[in-house]
């Protein structure tokens, strides 16, 4: 069942908020830091009881959370790592597959809902807005913002969120792509050692 978002209009407040969170995201260099920075950011500016965030792995296409709200909330730093699932499925599927937002007010009437996510996070989802994390290159991940506590999610929060998702998409591959600069400078590095090594015997 699609939910489609109505258009909104934003106030200057609602842009002032939207640079302030932006701003956030940029003062900080650490990748896991960062994300923490934003989800926190996220849960206290809208509102909501949490919010998660999940990678794509093209390779095996499965998604990977990297930022969950489980963790959030126990600090549970290892689960993490078993929390991979297959693109094709759920509400992020759809999104893969849309490059939308999908904006659910109540999951249990939405059949593109995957509940097996909610089993590995020990977290009860009922309502949701999902977006893509989308670069110029390619589709980077996917933004869970989770449970509004205060009414239903609006047309206004879906459009702030799909700005800021631009953002956090090129703070995320910009981030990856300095981990895969330094670990291609490392493997240099040991490969002039072993030159050196091989020259001197």
């Amino acid at each position: 069942m699609e939910q489609s978002v109505p258009e909104a209009q934003l106030t200057e407040e609602d842009l002032a908020l939207f640079y302030e969170v932006a701003n956030s995201i940029h003062a900080v260099r650490d990748l896991d830091e960062m994300l923490q920075n934003i989800l926190q950011k996220i849960k206290t500016v809208f509102r909501v009881e949490g919010a998660s965030l999940a990678l794509h792995d093209a390779d095996l296409s499965e998604f990977y959370f990297i930022r969950t709200v489980e963790e959030e909330q126990n600090g549970d730093h290892d689960r993490k790592k078993k929390m991979r699932f297959p693109d094709h499925l759920g509400v992020a599927g759809w999104v893969l597959r849309e490059k939308k937002p999908a904006i659910i007010p109540d999951v249990a009437k939405d059949d593109r809902f995957f509940k097996g996510i909610d089993i590995q996070q020990d977290f009860h989802t009922r309502s949701m807005i999902c977006l893509p994390l989308l670069t110029r290159r390619r589709l980077v991940g996917i933004l869970y913002v989770l449970n509004k506590l205060d009414g239903e999610f609006t047309a206004r929060d879906s459009k702030l969120l799909e700005i800021l998702s631009g953002t956090i998409a090129i703070a995320v591959e910009n981030a990856q792509l300095y981990g895969e600069m330094k670990q291609y400078a490392s493997s240099l590095e040991q490969e002039n050692l072993r030159l050196k090594s091989e020259v001197q015997s």
